[in-house]
């Protein structure tokens, strides 16, 4: 995720709270997702480590959590 995209996590975190993704929905410009709010330090650190990077291609819109391989179809990045 972007820095705007863990926001809620280091949020909730702050607060010795941790997040849980049930679901996350995406169709066209409208996204929904459902969350569980969980309390304890131990829950928020672990949210914490669920932040990733997401990369998206700029030629067929293919996006993948950053782990450095190849993931276009069409064979470029």
């Amino acid at each position: 995720m972007t820095e705007k995209g863990g926001c809620c996590f280091r949020s909730a975190a702050k607060c010795n709270k941790g997040i849980e993704v049930l679901y996350s929905a995406a169709v066209e410009h409208f996204i929904n997702v459902a969350v569980r709010v969980r309390r304890g330090a131990d829950c928020a650190d672990q949210s914490l480590t669920c932040i990733h990077d997401i990369i998206v291609c700029t030629q067929c819109q293919s996006a993948a959590v950053n782990n450095r391989e190849n993931f276009c179809r069409n064979g470029q990045n």
